[in-house]
């Protein structure tokens, strides 16, 4: 069919629109959630921790610059005694990574394991002993009176269905109480990023689709739900063309919910149903999840009916439909073509198509008017796929004709993401500056969010969320501490897909290798 139809009535805001007019992608199974401070800096929710039934010894200052705080208490005694949060990851779901910022201190003890402060694995049963920060007694980690200083830093990719930010007692036979006001061990949080992978898909029912005879229009509704992340997005297809999209301003990044999105929601579409070729349609509903986990419903049918010719004087109704709605820009003689018809089918010649065009990314801005074509005699029209990369809509709309609705043609360029360390000589306590770049997506590089990675433990994990200048640039900044002999760092810089906001696979840039000495 190859056209999208105009919306005539506003669709239900429940469920979001992060894109999902791309194939799925095993890749994309993750998402990030923020905590105490966003990726910039400012305050954020921590409505992803629980202190749990007994909030003793705990304290939220997050929304006014502050942390979420625990402190194992002079009185807590018995084995395992623990204060503090709990992440509260959605069921299904595992944590494949942390990046958390914090400081803590353990005073000295008879047994190293009886005071601990930092970060733990999370089982059903109970939390495990902190393996992260303060695991022993005597000790002190990061520099609490600076909240995102480099020093606080915690990175680790793991594997656990849980986390845990606390302060406990880790003797196996209790911790000796005594009468003091200063707490045995702290912790504070300034800022998490927790990493959540979800692979399941979303769940997707057959449409029921129902036409007003009278007017024309049909609704078509789905029932959608996720066990994981939730719902993000959720779209119309009519013989495989994506016509519509869901859209809710509540489910958008840097997400600071474990379950950021709907579980379940009520997709509903209003389309001209007299707008399409008469005859029977294939109708589903394509949904995401959070995670980028994308699948097709179902199909239902409906059947449309032509139309009554239009009065006199009044517009005419045509569709528009486009050989491919993604193209990439730079292969020899890439064009994209489209086709003008009336309702009945028949090709329009002279008709005059409007193109206008924006930037992918989260500042699109408003449309550019780019020149207008016309249709040949046969009703086609063709221009060049040229460079940048954006979203070019095509229309019909004057005193002769108008399109049911107008439609959409995704022009990519190759993404290229590069990193770059210029500094030589580096030793213990010099500032690195690492230069991200990213080109080819246009002026949608603007706030592109760009993951500085690192290899830990033998695998990559982030340890730097930036974003991307108006030209595609990010620049991190990184003292070294803590090197005591000549050590080689591996460095890359990763951008990750993010629906029709960024339809790019996630793209690496080559690892950069960091020779520090001592």
């Amino acid at each position: 069919m190859g056209v999208r139809v105009r919306l005539l009535v506003t669709v239900c805001a429940a469920v979001v629109t992060l894109g999902v007019v791309v194939v799925a992608e095993a890749s994309a199974a993750s998402y990030s959630v923020w905590s105490c401070r966003g990726p910039d800096g400012s305050a954020a929710s921590t409505r992803a921790w629980s202190a749990g039934v007994d909030p003793a010894g705990t304290s939220d200052t997050c929304a006014t610059g502050g942390s979420l705080r625990a402190q194992l208490l002079g009185t807590d005694g018995p084995a395992g005694t623990t204060r503090g949060f709990r992440f509260l990851l959605p069921a299904g779901s595992t944590i494949s990574g942390y990046r958390i910022e914090l400081a803590a201190t353990t005073d000295q003890a008879l047994i190293a394991a009886d005071h601990q402060a930092g970060v733990a694995s999370d089982s059903p049963a109970a939390p495990d002993a902190i393996d992260a920060g303060c695991p022993a007694a005597g000790c002190s980690f990061g520099t609490a009176a600076s909240a995102l200083d480099p020093g606080n830093l915690l990175t680790r990719a793991t594997d656990s269905r849980g986390l845990v930010v606390a302060a406990r007692c880790g003797a196996s036979l209790g911790c000796l109480p005594v009468e003091t006001s200063t707490p045995r061990a702290e912790v504070q949080l300034f800022r998490a990023r927790v990493d959540v992978r979800d692979d399941g898909l979303p769940v997707v029912a057959a449409p029921t689709v129902a036409v007003d005879s009278a007017s024309g229009l049909a609704t078509i509704t789905a029932e959608v739900t996720d066990g994981g992340g939730g719902v993000a997005a959720a779209a119309l297809q009519i013989d495989g063309v994506e016509l519509q999209r869901t859209a809710t301003p509540t489910c958008r990044e840097p997400y600071t919910e474990p379950a950021p999105c709907p579980a379940g929601e009520t997709a509903r579409f209003t389309i001209d149903a007299a707008a399409l070729t008469a005859g029977a349609h294939d109708v589903r509903v394509r949904a995401v999840d959070a995670a980028g986990n994308v699948i097709t419903g179902p199909p239902a049918s409906l059947t449309a009916v032509a139309r009554a010719a239009a009065g006199p004087g009044a517009p005419v109704g045509v569709t528009i439909t486009l050989d491919r709605s993604r193209i990439d820009v730079g292969a020899a003689g890439s064009r994209i073509a489209g086709l003008v018809r009336t309702a009945g089918g028949t090709p329009v010649a002279g008709a005059q198509v409007l193109v206008r065009s924006q930037p992918f990314g989260v500042f699109r801005g408003p449309l550019k008017r780019e020149p207008t074509l016309t249709t040949d005699g046969s009703g086609h029209f063709t221009v060049a796929a040229s460079a940048p990369s954006r979203i070019v809509r095509f229309d019909v709309d004057d005193a002769t004709q108008r399109a049911s609705e107008p439609v959409e043609a995704d022009l990519l360029e190759p993404l290229k993401v590069t990193a770059a360390v210029a500094d030589r000589n580096l030793h213990n306590g010099s500032t690195m500056t690492l230069r991200a770049k990213l080109t080819g997506a246009g002026a949608g590089v603007r706030g592109k969010v760009v993951l500085v990675q690192s290899v830990i433990g033998g695998r990559w994990a982030t340890v730097a969320s930036l974003e991307a200048d108006r030209s595609g640039v990010a620049t991190w900044r990184y003292r070294f501490r803590g090197t005591t002999r000549p050590a080689d760092y591996r460095f890359r810089a990763r951008v990750e897909r993010s629906g029709d906001i960024w339809p790019w696979p996630t793209t690496n840039s080559a690892p950069i290798s960091v020779a520090v000495a001592p």
